[in-house]
């Protein structure tokens, strides 16, 4: 069977993966989250803790103006804490080594590693989902957001025989590294044609409702 990507993993039902021969826990354990997550919101994944809030609101497919939309973003955020670019932690947004996204997932990274590891940053060694709960926490951005940064770096750095953290943050320019890799586990493919069915649909709606 085909490996589930991570936007299956967090949007699917727990019956949905019960028909694919998985266990709805799996969810927990591999990307931090134990229930899923609407579609909706599954769409800001890539874009917390570096977006304003008004690009979120829109990427959710909500209108910024519409008082009831930021009431359901104010709700998911303060549930999730979350930040915006606004609330960014310092050195994320403006780091000359990279775009706010590299660097964030830089950050992440370092964050689930030295958990899983343990030593002087923390006490004990967590589990993988723990671990990213707890980046998830320390930069304001969603657990399978901490997952794909994760996954990410560690695509980038094998792509480029790196070994070390050292090795990688030698470079000046890091978001050369990614692109050169072309990592973007942030933008599954299904997303933009999702986004284009949504644009192909809505302009059919209009041209129907349009007066002959």
């Amino acid at each position: 069977m085909t490996p589930l990507h991570w936007w299956d993993w967090l949007t699917l039902h727990p019956s949905e993966l019960r028909e694919l021969g998985l266990d709805p826990k799996e969810r927990y354990t591999r990307i931090g989250h134990k229930r899923p997550l609407s579609k909706r919101w599954a769409r800001t994944v890539g874009y917390w803790a570096i977006t304003p809030a008004r690009e979120l609101i829109a990427r959710a497919g909500m209108n910024y103006k519409d008082t009831g939309a930021r009431s359901r973003y104010d709700q998911f955020k303060h549930r999730w804490e979350l930040k915006t670019s606004l609330q960014a932690p310092k050195g994320i947004l403006d780091s000359i080594h990279g775009n706010p996204r590299t660097i964030l997932a830089e950050e992440a990274y370092s964050t689930v590693y030295a958990a899983l590891v343990g030593g002087r940053a923390y006490a004990k060694r967590y589990p993988f989902h723990k671990a990213l709960k707890l980046a998830a926490n320390a930069y304001g951005i969603l657990p399978i957001e901490a997952f794909i940064y994760y996954r990410g770096f560690l695509e980038v750095c094998e792509f480029h025989g790196f070994e070390t953290l050292e090795q990688y943050t030698a470079i000046e320019d890091r978001t050369q590294l990614w692109e050169e890799a072309n990592v973007m586990p942030w933008l599954p493919p299904r997303i933009a044609t999702a986004y284009a069915m949504e644009e192909k649909d809505e302009a059919e709606v209009t041209t129907a409702a349009s007066p002959a």
